[in-house]
């Protein structure tokens, strides 16, 4: 075990949670159109009193979105809320990444871990996302079962790490179902391991992870129904999601949607990852084959990145690696610290070298860390007011935009409903527009043909004073064209692939 002194061991942490929140606040306010809006235009919907599952759909676990409502309490309902939100996440996240890293190496290799955190992986997926949450719940969750401060306590300690482990469940269900079952494994291995039975601590932290996940989960279900919340969160995810995403993307591949973001991933990171927790396993293997002590920290460790990695094998791509990557690097902090301080390299050659490669490996986290920041800055370089507050992007976003601003002008933002077909919800939010619908996202062989069933009726009925369609997702042959076009008449186009449509008079559609 690595320790350092008391007052250092609070004061460098806090540093690396101002500098991670600084450096994500720099990147430009870019509103994503895919998850992010989904995720902000739901918390909007909830702060409004809508219900998950019942108001509008969503397969994930609801927290994220009653998180970002909370931000909007605070702050109001702008993207420089949200995104204030969640870099206070990740840089409690920052800060964890180095405190886990201290109890497996020294202060170079985790400060090193926090800054490829903060560099490597936050300017993958700059936006808000329930990923990133998650992945601050299970840190927080180990710091404080290894928590120094906290080894005596058999109640409050257990009790404290059930909660946020019932947090990580009612956010993001895969990954609280992995961090689920590392607790039940780690608890047992560090009470063994320090000669008392895990029975009790097992029973606390699953009464309070139980009260945690049926307080959020049972106020969802009371809001809408409990059949809703299991067919959303459960059904849905095993059937719609899965056909469409499972095992479509190799590990560290990319579709599509997701290449813009390419430029920002660690192109070692898809091997380094697999690399790092091997070399962790054949280490302890072979001292324990050796008969030599292994400390419980690493063994759990070792066992959280590999359950984190395992956790987003339904969909492997560059991006879900960055939400896992922080975990094996302080497994790879640990082993860098290991043969640093290893007997062949404590020579002044040996020191010398190892010094110049942690200085080297800092200097390129720092390299691209402003090579992220100033491709995010050249790709967004104009700034314009919405009503999200204010949105950076480039000059085609701004025209775009501002001709839907003006076209939907003569309906008062209060009373104006939209409905974007299949998935352009970046447009409730900057518009602004209601959305009379339940779906952000809505596609034939994704969604269940109920789902497709209500949104055409709905369409019929003429509910939304304006539909968006979005051409370049949409099929050739999509009946719901079809709809469109009879209820709807051509308003203008947004874009070369973006239309919008307003609400025909009843004199133009032939209604009595």
């Amino acid at each position: 075990m690595v320790r350092g002194r008391p007052r250092a061991a609070v004061l460098l942490p806090l540093l690396v949670a101002v500098g991670v929140f600084a450096y994500q606040l720099a990147f430009p306010p870019s509103l994503g159109v895919a998850d992010e809006t989904y995720t902000l235009y739901g918390a909007k919907r909830v702060l409004e009193g809508q219900a998950p599952y019942r108001d509008f759909f969503d397969f994930i676990t609801p927290l994220s979105f009653y998180y970002f409502a909370l931000a909007y309490v605070l702050g109001g309902v702008t993207l420089a809320a949200a995104r204030t939100a969640m870099a206070a996440a990740n840089a409690i996240s920052g800060a964890l990444v180095f405190v886990l890293a201290r109890r497996v190496a020294g202060v170079p290799e985790a400060g090193l871990a926090a800054l490829g955190f903060a560099t490597g992986c936050l300017p993958v997926w700059q936006v808000v996302s329930q990923h990133w949450l998650s992945t601050t719940l299970c840190l927080a969750t180990a710091a404080m079962l290894l928590s120094e401060r906290w080894r005596a306590s058999r109640r409050l300690r257990p009790a404290a790490v059930g909660v946020l482990c019932g947090l990580a469940v009612c956010n993001e269900q895969e990954r609280g179902a992995a961090l689920a079952l590392w607790l039940a494994l780690a608890i047992p291995a560090i009470a063994w391991g320090e000669g008392r039975r895990p029975g009790r601590e097992l029973v606390w932290a699953a009464g309070a992870g139980g009260v945690a996940t049926l307080g959020i989960l049972g106020h969802a279900a009371w809001r809408s129904s409990l059949a809703a919340v299991v067919d959303a969160t459960v059904v849905f995810v095993l059937t719609g999601y899965r056909r469409t995403n499972v095992g479509k993307v190799a590990w560290g591949g990319a579709n599509l949607l997701a290449w813009t973001f390419r430029s920002f991933a660690l192109s070692w990171l898809a091997t380094g990852i697999p690399v790092a927790l091997a070399v962790e396993a054949v280490a302890i293997g072979a001292a324990l084959r050796r008969r030599k002590r292994v400390e419980t920290t690493r063994l759990v460790l070792l066992l959280l990145a590999v359950l984190m990695s395992v956790s987003v094998l339904y969909y492997p791509d560059f991006i879900h690696l960055a939400f896992v990557a922080p975990f094996s690097f302080v497994v790879a902090a640990g082993l860098v610290h290991r043969v640093r301080t290893a007997p062949l390299t404590r020579t002044r050659l040996g020191w010398g070298m190892g010094a110049l490669a942690l200085v080297v490996c800092a200097a390129a986290a720092v390299v691209q860390g402003e090579r992220s920041l100033a491709l995010s800055r050249a790709r967004a370089p104009e700034r314009f007011r919405s009503a999200f507050g204010e949105l950076a992007g480039d000059a085609s976003t701004r025209t775009m935009l501002e001709a839907a601003q003006a076209a939907v002008a003569f309906v008062p933002a209060k009373s104006r409903t939209l409905y974007s077909y299949p998935a352009d919800c970046w447009f409730h939010l900057t518009l602004p527009a209601s959305d009379p619908l339940p779906f952000c996202l809505l596609m034939r062989g994704y969604n269940t043909p109920a789902q497709l069933r209500a949104a055409q009726d709905a369409l019929e009925r003429r509910l939304p004073d304006f539909v968006i369609v979005n051409f370049l997702m949409v099929k050739p042959g999509d009946p719901m064209i079809a709809v469109v076009r009879r209820g709807y008449r051509e308003l203008r186009g947004l874009s070369y692939v973006q239309v919008l449509y307003a609400r025909k008079a009843e004199e133009e559609t032939g209604s009595p």
